[in-house]
């Protein structure tokens, strides 16, 4: 009698797996419709032959189209995953840092890169940009109807 082979394959495997560059869309445009039109978001992508690197911008119309990168993910070109993320709120403390260390997170699965996103868009940081750029574009708008 033969042994039975057991597949050693996870169980749990999602099939409607989205790529960072889907992820930063959604949120892209999500803003809009939260800031009533007073800001939008652009994901902006480069490549090199080795890698792709995607920033979510933040787009204030009312302001000449300022644009501040809230955002940058970077991932091997032809694998979305394992994906590696630049935000302010992973930059490490200048009194503190460790040049040994690497400070910013990786994400080897889409569930991991959504909840690091997720961090970073719900950060005091990000949160301080956006609040001033609606702060200012309020005050330019009120300004040019005036």
């Amino acid at each position: 009698m033969a042994d039975e082979m057991t597949s050693y394959w996870p169980d749990d495997f999602d099939v409607k797996i989205l790529s960072p560059l889907a992820v930063l869309r959604i949120q892209a445009g999500a803003l809009s419709a939260k800031t009533h039109g007073l800001l939008e978001a652009e994901v902006v992508t480069a490549s090199s032959q080795r890698s792709v690197t995607h920033e979510l911008q933040l787009i204030a119309p009312a302001l000449s189209g300022e644009r501040r990168t809230v955002l940058t993910v970077i991932h091997a070109i032809n694998e979305p995953y394992p994906a590696t993320l630049e935000a302010a709120i992973f930059e490490p403390d200048a009194d503190h840092y460790d040049t040994e260390r690497e400070w910013r997170p990786e994400a080897s699965t889409s569930q991991e890169f959504k909840d690091l996103v997720k961090r970073v868009l719900q950060s005091k940081q990000v949160r301080g940009v956006v609040e001033s750029l609606l702060a200012r574009s309020q005050e330019s708008s009120a300004s040019a109807s005036a």
